[in-house]
């Protein structure tokens, strides 16, 4: 969708392709290198959107399967983009009926400047607190 890309690229994604045109892993390549991309997010159930995910990934690279809940749809996919290439294929469903509507607010009714992420910053030297900061920022 042209206004999906717009918007994304109107609040600092580098790039926005329509994946239709068949460019996506080339754009991927041209921007990295030629090493293609550390992280892949998939979040179209489409068979076919995998292929394309392994294409982008560069060797040892992530893709991550968002939401693909059909339990009728079969993904295949080259064994050696695993076994030899060594990209990992994750999946994530997140449909938590009783958060849905709080969900719902914080992305079209919150303010992102200066919105609290619960993030705190470490340096190397700190890392033992990293546990006792994660698990008191909320």
């Amino acid at each position: 969708m042209p206004e999906r890309r717009a918007k994304s690229l109107s609040l600092g994604a580098d790039l926005a392709v329509d994946p239709r045109d068949g460019r996506i892993a080339e754009e991927i390549r041209s921007r990295t290198e030629g090493r293609g991309a550390d992280a892949v997010l998939v979040a179209v159930p489409l068979p076919a959107a995998l292929t394309d995910a392994l294409a982008i990934a560069r060797p040892g690279g992530r893709i991550l399967l968002f939401a693909q809940n059909d339990p009728q749809m079969r993904i295949e996919f080259p064994a050696a983009a695993v076994g030899v290439a060594e990209k990992e294929i994750l999946g994530s469903y997140s449909a938590a009926v009783d958060r849905q509507e709080e969900a719902a607010r914080l992305i079209f009714f919150a303010p992102i400047a200066g919105a609290r992420t619960g993030l705190s910053s470490i340096s190397l030297g700190g890392h033992e607190s990293g546990p006792r900061i994660s698990c008191t920022s909320y």
